[in-house]
């Protein structure tokens, strides 16, 4: 076309960068409206790209580089090392983006070669090129057939010329970047860790860049945490936090494609402890009632797909109950409610056959969900029972989850209005502590303290009857110390059977007063070894384990 005269330069002449263009944002994208002649449109622009790269390599006025800077690029990438080169391709795009997409490409064709070395650097150049130069951060790249061309096309000779330029130039520019995507799966999968972590390194970067290909880089990196060399599979997880740490926004859609990594076929048990050792880390607000909802139901649905394969390690079980413990509180009370109920017997199954610590984490939940969740169905004394039967573990004294342990009692013993149980666990607690370390001893004490506060009769000395009350308290009795026998008194119905009875008679009589003496005193101990701690009767006992 006549536009393009000699010695003009390129129409493209950026002050800023290229996604920044008043024109192309003014444009936007199309919005799902047919272009009738696409085809003729894109030839156009197309012809107007090829003019305007003719123009920059014949270096007409405008082109930003000078001869002697244009000779010294020739010499380099004749003669120069391989280093020079990748530094002048990387000159080049920084300096011209729109008209140096083959330098792009002659930096991806670099990845390929086997010199590892050569790689490393041919990547970052292209990594330092994407993120600061090329890729726009707040938006995808578009094709030229989800351009606004009907709005473009009819613009001025000037702005037509330079957008239909920047589309064509932005078309070849995704097509070029999922190139070097693919180049980096290559990396992630070379036998050196050192060339996969800097692959993992690659993909976090561009993931919070960019939201381009956001879903093959997250499919990536989320991939690696599979990798089976366990420091490259901690990388991996480590850079995924780092992600959800700078775009919280991306959390759900992190956990879902970690969460489809769990239920794969051919996933190895550490794959699994890996991927649920990232999902209850990720940070959670008030806001993140959703994800934490999800998250709920992601530990609980493979929690349960577990049990039905009857093989459940310890760590992977304590880090769903971590989880479970961490995003409970930031769920809507009736949905998680809901999630937990039929799992309510697994989970104190859990209590009873697992490690104390993982015990704790379960006792966790159920208080949550029993006692402060109020589940329909619940029973927040299956809980005490439970609670009350841990304390007798022998693993309690070694534990590191000690402190937590008495964290949660204390707060089960707050909550609840029964004194008689309270009582019991105090008697308990007492009598365990005396075979425990100092510090733990001590923790015990200060929760006694405490819920001294709340009940100041907690452990008031019981004042016991004496035996003459015993007897005396009932009218059937009489003062004297003898014992006194006399026969049953029958009913007038049990008179009659007797006397049509032809057989012998034979009287019957029963210690009806030291019976009943006994019941009553019996009735007045201390049971430490009831399974109920609102039978144990520890209200009729006096506190004599502080004596000790």
């Amino acid at each position: 076309m006549a536009y393009w005269k000699k010695n003009l330069g390129p129409v493209v002449k950026l002050e800023g960068q290229w996604y920044d263009d008043p024109v192309l944002m003014k444009l936007g994208v199309n919005k799902e409206e047919e272009i009738p002649d696409l085809t003729a449109l894109y030839n156009e622009a197309k012809d107007y790209y090829s003019r305007e790269l003719e123009l920059y390599k014949n270096g007409g006025t405008g082109s930003g580089m000078s001869e002697s800077e244009s000779n010294w690029i020739k010499t380099v990438f004749q003669s120069g090392t391989s280093v020079d080169k990748i530094n002048a391709y990387a000159l080049l795009i920084n300096e011209a983006p729109v008209h140096n997409i083959s330098s792009v490409k002659s930096l991806i064709k670099m990845i390929e070669l086997k010199a590892r070395r050569q790689c490393m650097q041919s990547v970052d150049a292209l990594l330092k090129a994407f993120t600061s130069t090329l890729l726009p951060r707040k938006r995808k790249l578009i094709p030229f057939s989800k351009q606004n061309l009907k709005t473009a096309k009819n613009l001025e000779k000037s702005d037509k010329k330079k957008v239909f330029i920047l589309f064509i130039f932005e078309e070849e520019l995704k097509s070029v970047y999922g190139l070097f995507i693919k180049n980096l799966e290559k990396l992630l999968k070379d036998p050196i860790d050192v060339v996969k972590k800097k692959g993992i390194a690659c993909l976090e970067v561009l993931l919070v860049h960019s939201p381009e290909q956001e879903q093959e880089l997250l499919t990536q990196l989320v991939n690696k945490i599979g990798d089976p060399h366990r420091p490259t599979a901690s990388y991996a997880v480590s850079h995924l936090q780092t992600v959800v740490k700078k775009h919280p926004n991306m959390k759900l859609v992190v956990a879902s494609e970690v969460e489809r990594i769990l239920y794969r076929s051919n996933v190895t048990a550490k794959t699994q402890y890996f991927g649920l050792c990232f999902l209850n880390q990720i940070l959670l607000s008030q806001n993140d009632t959703d994800l934490a909802t999800r998250l709920v139901l992601i530990y609980i649905s493979f929690f349960k797909s577990l049990i039905k394969k009857s093989n459940v390690s310890s760590k992977i079980m304590a880090a769903i109950l971590t989880g479970v413990n961490r995003a409970y509180p930031f769920t809507q009370s009736s949905d998680a409610n809901a999630t937990l109920v039929p799992h309510l017997d697994a989970l104190y199954k859990i209590v009873h056959i697992s490690q104390f610590n993982s015990s704790v984490q379960a006792l966790s939940i159920l208080f949550r969900a029993e006692t402060v969740g109020s589940i329909e169905g619940a029973s927040s004394d299956r809980f005490y029972n439970t609670i009350y039967k841990k304390l007798l573990d022998p693993e309690l004294g070694q534990s590191s989850k000690i402190t937590m342990f008495l964290n949660l009692l204390f707060k089960a013993l707050k909550v609840d209005d029964d004194v008689k149980r309270i009582r019991a666990f105090v008697k308990r607690l007492l009598q365990v502590g005396q075979k425990q370390s100092p510090g733990v001893l001590c923790g015990i004490l200060c929760l006694i303290s405490e819920l001294r506060k709340l009940h100041p009769t907690l452990i008031q000395r019981v004042e016991k009857p004496k035996y003459s009350e015993l007897t005396n308290s009932d009218s059937a009795f009489t003062d004297d110390e003898d014992e006194h026998y006399s026969d049953v008194k029958l009913s007038e119905n049990e008179s009659q059977e007797m006397d049509k009875d032809t057989g012998p008679k034979v009287s019957s009589w029963l210690h009806r007063q030291n019976i009943a003496i006994k019941e009553r005193s019996k009735n007045c101990e201390y049971d430490r070894v009831a399974r109920n701690p609102s039978y144990a009767k520890a209200d009729g006992s006096d506190i004599w384990e502080l004596s000790l």
